[in-house]
């Protein structure tokens, strides 16, 4: 069943404020599989963006006049204005785009994460215990990953995996170097071992059977 915003109509057919607890039944309805909304004589559908973070509409031209059409979409914009928390359609779009974007981008980097994590109890690393302190968190791993501390650097230092994940999905910089997070950075635990002499962990570009 549609809902029906021809009440928040001004005598110039112009859309004005509509409640918080309507936008919120529009956005539930939307999630839901899709929503219709009534503007007067016109007929506006509400959908979900892909990513499920905002929210898009088109105005149904049929049996509307150019005048009707032009105001009908002038009142979607501002619906949709609203629906989004104050971001217009063009910042929409242009928000989607960068998220699908990360998406593509941020995959191959989770997926090396998820690859190379382990169980540092079980894993009986040999280290000092600065060296296996995680700098996000501070404290030593229970799933750890390591990281190179830049990408022209072979020294390598333990992170949570979780706070390794949380930094892709940010986007954050690379804690340490500053640098954008590579997958190149992530190195399998096989391919690390400590170095007493400088105290810290170091990458090699082979497998080892021991830290």
């Amino acid at each position: 069943m549609p809902i029906n915003l021809t009440s928040y109509l001004n005598t110039a057919g112009v859309l004005e404020t509509v409640p918080e607890d309507v936008l919120f039944s529009i956005r539930e309805q939307s999630s839901a599989g899709g929503a219709q909304i009534q503007l007067g004589s016109a007929m506006v559908s509400i959908q979900p963006t892909s990513t499920g973070a905002f929210f898009t509409g088109e105005v149904n031209r049929e049996g509307l006049s150019e005048g009707a059409f032009y105001t009908a979409l002038s009142n979607l914009e501002y619906l949709e204005f609203e629906l989004n928390d104050g971001l217009s359609g063009r910042d929409v779009v242009m928000l989607e785009r960068l998220s699908t974007i990360f998406i593509n981008q941020s995959g191959p980097l989770l997926n090396r994460i998820e690859e190379c994590s382990f169980d540092v109890m079980h894993a009986d690393l040999r280290g000092t215990e600065e060296s296996k302190t995680c700098p996000v968190t501070l404290c030593e791993p229970e799933m750890g990953v390591f990281m190179k501390n830049s990408l022209s650097s072979d020294v390598c230092s333990l992170y949570e995996k979780g706070a390794l994940v949380q930094l892709v999905k940010t986007a954050s910089p690379h804690p340490l170097s500053r640098e954008n997070i590579d997958v190149s950075m992530i190195v399998p635990r096989e391919s690390c071992y400590f170095e007493h002499q400088s105290g810290n962990f170091r990458y090699f570009n082979g497998e080892m059977t021991y830290l």
